[in-house]
């Protein structure tokens, strides 16, 4: 490991660690830990590998369980018969189960000691077995896991590699191997979460000490931009014409210039020219918008500027509100 990540950081060649990170990857880690019962492993390369597999098993699991939810949602009784068998073999000693592959819908245990579970469940042994049966799609053996596992590996393995290649440029290759992984782990992780939620648009908001986590997607015809603009729609009382008597024809053409570039935004799903609230709802970004206007008109236009000009457009629309209305009905 440290002799490749050496040559990485002196020529920027990342073939030859990639390729041995991912044939590692592709391997059955899960005897891995530093403690004192692991393995005697040479290269440290493996245990940055068992996190990256560990954490696209963890991924994997949580997509199936969560479908598995929805599509056997009629299988709810079957489910949780098949779990009251399995808590009460938990307390038969003389059985040995793998109860950490059971925990993974892995029933290998189960038939290699068929006879002895048989004699203890008595009578009922049938009705266990015919309920293995309808679970056993969930285990990591089934042709059904492994396209699920294929299909999360495509997903996340190219951000791995990318975040990576991001830890194994800054750490420290003096350091001690067990140092050295656990610097990589943790800048890795890190920068995978970061990759990711750019990749799929999601937005941290803070608030205090908490943090919410929300799917940025624009709707450009369910979202009213009046209504973002001056949280009053002008849809039904004529629009921005209604006002034609107080704005000036600048002010007019500033407010529609506006409303085109959020428009615009909206309908190219441009999630960076919004902040977001916790519900997902999208707010406007003036900072964003004044750099736009500069754009459009070729002329410069400060944050300040835009905010104080869109506010005085705002005052004679809420000034004259109420006579658009009666002139309207």
């Amino acid at each position: 490991m440290r002799e490749l990540i050496k040559k990485y950081q002196e020529t920027g060649q990342d073939r030859e660690i990639l390729q041995v990170l991912l044939d590692y990857v592709d391997e059955d880690l899960t005897t891995l830990k530093y403690n004192d019962n692991a393995p005697e492993v040479k290269d440290g390369l493996k245990y940055v590998a068992y996190r990256i597999r560990a954490f696209m098993m963890k991924s994997c699991f949580a997509r199936r369980n969560a479908r598995n939810l929805t599509e056997r949602s009629n299988q709810v009784d079957d489910f949780e018969g098949l779990h009251e068998f399995l808590d009460y073999l938990y307390e038969v000693d003389w059985i040995k189960l793998d109860w950490r592959a059971l925990r993974n819908y892995d029933f290998s245990s189960i038939y290699v000691n068929e006879s002895e579970v048989r004699d203890c469940l008595g009578a009922t042994q049938y009705d266990f077995f015919n309920l293995l049966k309808k679970f056993e799609g969930l285990g990591q053996s089934s042709d059904e896991f492994k396209i699920d596992f294929k299909q999360t590996k495509d997903n996340l393995l190219p951000l791995f590699e990318e975040a990576f290649l991001y830890a194994i440029k800054k750490v420290d290759c003096e350091r001690e191997t067990k140092e050295m992984v656990k610097y990589i782990n943790k800048a890795m992780l890190t920068k995978f979460i970061e990759l990711q939620m750019k990749r799929d648009n999601v937005k941290r908001i803070r608030k205090g000490n908490k943090s919410t986590y929300v799917k940025a997607e624009t709707n450009a015809e369910e979202t009213d931009i009046w209504m973002m603009m001056f949280g009053k729609t002008l849809k039904h009382i004529g629009g921005l014409e209604a006002f034609s008597l107080w704005l000036t024809p600048n002010q007019t053409k500033f407010v529609q210039d506006v409303y085109n570039i959020i428009e615009k935004d909206l309908k190219e799903n441009n999630t960076g020219a919004f902040r977001w609230k916790e519900d997902g709802t999208p707010v406007l970004k003036k900072r964003h918008l004044a750099k736009q206007m500069e754009v459009m008109t070729n002329q410069k236009i400060t944050e300040t500027n835009f905010k104080q000009t869109l506010k005085r457009c705002e005052k004679k629309i809420f000034d004259n509100w109420k006579e658009v209305i009666s002139n309207r009905f």
